[in-house]
């Protein structure tokens, strides 16, 4: 026997609402998300803010020779790699990273990190922002948080 049901109002709200509870915890889909931002931010660095078009500005030429005779690493932002390490591995001791089922939260706890990403006039220092997103990126985030959504109320 064939048979067709089309669900009414209260049917459909009940199954809303029982895949509403189970998309309370959006944790594994953020800490997904926050990899992400970490691979997102190395190739930033390793790129010399490349991704996606434009570069960093280049450093002095008298920095470059500083870093050259100090036996430090020549690309911009990697001396010595603690910045970079800062927000790109767990576990760095300069990395604060949380992540809960609404939310992630990154910050490096270097005093230099935000005058790179936003440059100081006062200092000379030229804005390289490392943390960078494009458009590309909020739509595959969107587009994991619609995965879980759908995973959810299946």
């Amino acid at each position: 026997m064939f048979e067709l049901k089309i669900f009414g109002a209260r049917q459909s709200a009940e199954h809303m609402l029982a895949g509403a509870h189970k998309i309370t915890n959006m944790r594994p889909t953020l800490w997904l998300i926050r990899e992400d931002i970490f691979r997102i931010i190395k190739a930033t660095f390793t790129s010399q803010g490349r991704r996606y078009g434009g570069s960093w500005k280049q450093i002095s030429e008298e920095w470059a020779v500083r870093k050259e005779t100090q036996g430090l690493d020549p690309r911009i932002l990697i001396a010595r790699g603690r910045l970079l390490r800062s927000w790109t591995v767990r576990g760095d001791r300069n990395m604060r990273s949380h992540v809960t089922n609404d939310l992630i939260s990154l910050n490096s706890t270097l005093p230099y990190a935000e005058v790179h990403q936003f440059g100081s006039e006062d200092l000379g220092i030229p804005a390289r922002p490392y943390i960078n997103f494009h458009q590309r990126d909020l739509h595959r985030w969107r587009e994991m948080i619609g995965s879980s959504v759908l995973r959810a109320t299946k």
